[in-house]
């Protein structure tokens, strides 16, 4: 095996910055064009040329006499073009969006390479980065991958002596032994150029070092990015995630740019397992606008197994999507390729006809077919497709809707109204695996539809709802009110591995209908979250408040293989109820994020912490990884908001952001970051005043994705190459962003988190579990006690545990008596009593057979001996079986302790609260 260093580039006009797959650039944020119809349609137009070339595969062409002869291989990507010669690659920029510019040509003696490209005029040079390596192979062996399909020829000028024609195309180009056991290969795709540092095992990989010139600064930010600036504008380098995979799970490692001087980087790279690879990734791969020329904002957001990003909402850009100009919102339902940079299809579903109104799609699933489904609200001339369950408006203002859009968004498979004579909204909406829908959402009608039903009738002004849709669309498996004598709404849903539904949602109700062992069964304050779960069946499963004295909203949900719900909303209670665990134990603004873990029963916390700065805080979506760790988005006030890890954007940048959390399993901060420009992110829609809107997703890597909205015209971290660098107009665009997981890690929890025995006693057994974060962790990690009281001392079955794709355990009892002493010396002791009953008789026996003048010398030994028995066998009996670490007698002093039980491992160390009672 080897290990494998792999960087990406991308480069333009603008602020540059790294992104995408492996180690990226990311992009260019360029001028923002003016907001007029003229300036739109052009803007929108090159952007679907750009889309159409970015979907293309990177290809180096072979230098046949098209450029200098120093160069052997080029290529052309957004906004540049690489020369590689046979030490060294030149990066020639360019403002424009034409990628077919020189570099400049250097003067002669210097060590720069002297470069020309007849395929492109030299009026259009801006600027040219050269890169080598620092110490390396001043002849390496070139060698180009597979050849590509297609040829490019070159008429250029009056003389047929200069044309090339059949020029050839490559996949790859590789260069031998740069150093010693080192191998670097170029390639990339979506116009990406990547370069991979290929370690064999043995090899020295402290040597690699990048030399840039042409770059009139070298900078590394506060956030660890490489900053190249130029004449064409900035390049930025995300600080780099480097990563290993082993059997199918990704192992973080710590990684980081290190300036050498003026024009020198390093990487400088934690312990890693140097017979496996090893890759480079970013933190945030893209951040790309969506929208047109008036109001578009994101609500929700899905990705399919390939990456590619389902994102639904509400437009009234007459731009998006070529919908017709209207005065209402919209439904559009969009999809991203993978890396952001081209746009799979746009669906606008609009109501039409007299008394039509605004229609908003507000979630979004994808089945394993990249078949969309969506549920939202809309008016009467809403499109039904298919035998649809509902196929006339039912009344009021808005119905719920629900809809299936085909792979490619060509077909409608069905599209159903779903509400009753009042006004419907549905707010989430689930999928499972043959395709049957579950719908939450808000009704006020006294006739909405049911089937199967917990409740049957509507008890307040409006209650929430859960249904349940057939393959088709044609039928409700089950559907049920679920409220008190007030309002109540559910604002999310998500399924298990059986299908069982949990529901988040608000409730105004002190009538709320919950079951028998819930974890809080009485309302709190002035309007509490919820968690429910409706079994598969439709039957009721359980039912909880979640709430402190204030006033707390429940809006995102998600649940993990075990059946543990994880909700995330906002609070202003002062007692919100967290664990023993918090993260962050208090309120710290007007409102805070909270983050609850609750048990399979409902009727526990696992978890639960506040989450917030001084201002006010509001947390909208929260979705799971393979490990259980938690990702929250919702938006922030707070210029104090705790940012933690390595966030991509450590600051507040405008008058309220949106921010992308991940909380391992056991509720520790992985990272928490800012995302935003100067405007306001997420500040639009929402469910109440205190609420943002936004959504959040994460794939099977690890990665999450971001969906909202921003009115930010400068300032967003729009990356290199993306669908919609600019901002477009109106009230707010909005915007659709990838996050990359964060390095591997690991947690410990304890169970049960409090325990108590008796002084001079054992506990009994302690759980303590270790688990990775983001990827297999796969390194041994040390388990200890911190805070032990006098006379306690701590056992685990394993000291040593190593969690892989799966947690490991070790059980952990604390003895009270000084067991550690006692059961390490106690066969000691009582080998020693053996010996004294053996020994003093034999003594006695000499002596009394002896004569009297040996019976003196016999004598100092006999004292000699029983001196040395006490010596012996005194201090391993202690102070008896109550005795222990501090030495004398009794046992621990009773009382309440907080013991602090760690884990320490590939240079990290976490830890988990234990209180522990002695009486």
């Amino acid at each position: 095996m080897v290990a494998v260093w792999v960087i990406a580039i991308a480069v333009g006009s603008g602020a540059i910055l790294a992104g995408s797959s492996h180690f990226h650039a990311l992009k260019s944020v360029g001028p923002v064009a003016a907001n007029s119809q003229a300036s739109t349609n052009s803007a929108e137009q090159r952007g679907r040329v750009r889309a159409s070339m970015d979907a293309l595969p990177l290809a180096f062409e072979k230098n046949q006499g098209q450029t200098d002869s120093q160069v052997k291989y080029m290529a052309r990507g957004n906004g540049y073009t690489v020369f590689l010669t046979g030490n060294e690659a030149v990066f020639a920029l360019q403002s424009s969006s034409r990628s077919t510019a020189a570099p400049p040509s250097r003067t002669a003696g210097t060590k720069q390479t002297r470069v020309r490209d007849i395929s492109a005029p030299a009026k259009e040079q801006e600027a040219a980065i050269e890169m080598r390596l620092v110490g390396g192979n001043a002849e390496p062996q070139v060698v180009a991958g597979s050849e590509l399909p297609g040829i490019t020829n070159y008429y250029i000028g009056n003389n047929p002596d200069l044309w090339r024609t059949g020029v050839k195309q490559y996949s790859t180009v590789s260069y031998r032994d740069v150093y010693p056991g080192v191998n670097m290969a170029f390639h990339g795709e979506q116009r990406q150029l990547e370069f991979d540092f290929i370690v064999a095992p043995g090899a020295n990989a402290q040597a690699i070092g990048m030399e840039f010139t042409g770059a009139r600064k070298l900078t590394t930010d506060a956030s660890g990015n490489l900053v190249l600036s130029s004449s064409a504008g900035d390049v930025v380098l995300h600080k780099p995630v480097a990563y290993q995979v082993k059997n199918g799970s990704r192992q973080l490692v710590d990684a980081k740019f290190l300036p050498q001087g003026k024009s020198e980087v390093a990487i400088a790279l934690g312990s890693y397992d140097r017979s496996r690879e090893l890759v480079i990734d970013p933190s945030l791969s893209y951040a790309t606008y969506l929208g047109g020329s008036a109001e578009d904002d994101a609500f929700a957001i899905a990705v399919d197994g390939s990456g590619s990003t389902y994102i639904t909402g509400q437009t009234k850009s007459p731009t998006f999507g070529g919908k017709a100009a209207g005065p209402n919102f919209d439904v559009f339902v969009t999809k991203l390729n993978a890396a952001g940079t081209s746009l799979v299809y746009t669906a606008i579903f609009s109501a039409s006809g007299t008394g039509s109104g605004d229609c908003s799609g507000n979630g979004i699933a994808v089945d394993g077919s990249g078949d969309a489904f969506v549920a939202g609200s809309a008016t009467k001339g809403f499109p039904t497709a298919g035998t649809p369950l509902q196929s006339a408006f039912g009344g009021g203002n808005l119905d719920a809707f629900v809809l299936e859009l085909n792979a490619t968004g060509t077909a409608v498979i069905y599209s159903t109204y779903l509400g009753g004579s009042g006004n419907d909204i549905a707010n989430g909406i689930a999928i499972d695996g043959s395709g049957n829908a579950y719908v939450a959402g808000d009704t006020f009608s006294t006739d909405f539809p049911t089937l199967s039903a917990i409740q049957s009738t509507n008890k307040g002004s409006d209650d929430a709802f859960v249904a349940k849709l057939n393959t088709t669309g044609s039928a409700l498996v089950y559907s049920t009110y679920l409220g008190g004598g007030l309002a109540d709404l559910a604002t999310g849903i998500a399924l298990d591995a059986s299908n069982n539904a949990y529901i988040s949602g608000v409730t105004l109700s002190s009538d709320f209908p919950t079951t028998g062992g819930a974890f809080q069964t009485s309302a709190g304050g002035a309007g509490d979250g919820f968690v429910a779960k409706v079994k598969a069946d439709g039957s009721q499963g359980y039912s909880t408040y979640l709430g402190g004295s204030g006033a707390d909203n429940a809006f995102g949900i998600a649940v993990d293989s075990a059946g543990e719900a994880y909700v995330t909303g906002n609070t202003n209670s002062s007692n919100f109820p967290t664990s023993h665990n918090a993260a962050q134990a208090s309120l710290k603004g007007a409102t805070d994020v909270f983050v609850t873990k609750l048990n399979p029963t409902g009727s526990g916390l696992v978890f639960s912490t506040y989450l917030g700065g001084t201002l006010e805080e509001s947390g909208v979506g929260i979705a799971l990884d393979a490990f259980g760790d938690a990702y929250v988005t919702g938006r922030t006030d707070s210029s104090d908001f705790p940012v933690s890890g390595q966030p991509f954007q450590g600051s507040l940048n405008g008058t309220s952001d949106a921010f992308v959390a991940e909380l391992s399993n056991t509720g520790f901060v992985v990272y928490a970051s800012f995302l935003g420009g100067t405007g306001d992110e997420n500040s639009l829609g929402g469910l109440n005043s205190n609420s943002a809107i936004g959504a959040i997703t994460v794939d099977s890597t690890s990665s999450a994705y971001v969906a909202g909205n921003t009115n930010s015209t400068t300032g967003f971290p729009v990356t290199a190459g993306v669908y919609q660098p600019n901002y477009t107009g109106g009230l707010a665009d909005g915007m659709v962003a990838k996050v990359s997981a964060a390095p591997s890690d690991f947690s410990v929890a304890v169970s049960p988190a409090s325990i108590s025995t008796t002084s001079g006693q054992t506990t009994s057994t302690i759980t303590v579990t270790v688990s990775s974060v983001n990827s297999s962790f796969g390194q041994a990690v040390a388990l200890s006690c911190g805070g032990l009281p006098s006379k306690a001392v701590c056992h685990f079955s394993s000291a040593s545990v190593t969690p892989g794709s799966s947690a490991v355990t070790s059980s952990l009892t604390i003895a009270t008596n000084g067991a550690s002493s006692a059961s390490m010396l106690a066969p000691r002791t009582n080998l020693m009593r053996v010996y004294a009953a053996m020994l003093l008789p034999v003594f006695g026996f000499v002596i009394f057979g002896a004569t009297p003048s040996r019976r003196r010398k016999l004598g100092g030994w006999l004292a000699m001996g029983v001196i040395l028995m006490a010596l012996t066998v005194l201090p391993a009996c202690g102070g008896g079986s109550g005795g222990g670490g501090g030495g004398g007698g009794g046992g621990t002093t009773p009382g309440n302790y907080n013991i602090t039980v760690s884990g320490a491992g590939g240079g990290v160390n976490h830890s988990a609260a234990l209180t522990l009672t002695v009486n």
